[in-house]
């Protein structure tokens, strides 16, 4: 028993490494096969969903998830570096032949590829990435300082200050 009401979405393992990882930034590592567990903090604002998890050694490791999110450690997840790449969308899991890895997305219906260890990551040919903001408000007057904050206890819900005004998503 781990110990966390969120709902867990991976496990893997190579040698007596293990990790598992669940909705609202939970993980969790063992070093002895899963005889003890330690939970980790993922620094991860907004507690996303972690979908899939890649241990590569016992000290190297991948994480990805909503947002479409990859993150990789080498201290066994004491530090986390960010993969760029340009799937902008929830990663549901990851799979690696030695350098060469795949990332797919459930809900794009997309797999980016790296061939050197998650440095680069890369799209198939022919795939198109665009990004645009619509206006959903006209608001006059000056903004200033932090704007946007989110709930701490509900993470969907996000507040927006205009002028004089206060907005909830």
């Amino acid at each position: 028993v781990l110990g966390t009401a969120n709902d867990l979405n991976c496990v893997d393992a190579r040698g007596s490494a293990a990790w598992v990882v669940g909705d609202d930034a939970t993980a969790f590592r063992s070093s002895n096969s899963g005889a003890n567990w330690t939970q980790l903090d993922l620094h991860a604002d907004g507690g996303p969903d972690v979908k899939a998890v890649w241990v590569e050694s016992a000290d190297t490791v991948f994480v990805t998830g909503g947002g479409g999110f990859i993150r990789r450690s080498v201290d066994g997840g004491n530090t986390w570096i960010f993969q760029q790449h340009g799937l902008q969308g929830q990663i549901s899991d990851l799979y690696f032949i030695g350098r060469v890895g795949w990332a797919a997305s459930s809900r794009l219906r997309a797999v980016m590829r790296t061939l050197n260890g998650g440095a680069i990551w890369s799209l198939p040919a022919g795939a198109v990435t665009s990004r645009a903001w619509t206006n959903r408000l006209s608001v006059s007057g000056a903004t200033r300082g932090n704007t946007i904050a989110m709930n701490p206890f509900n993470r969907k819900v996000f507040y927006s200050v205009f002028a004089n005004l206060v907005w909830r998503s």
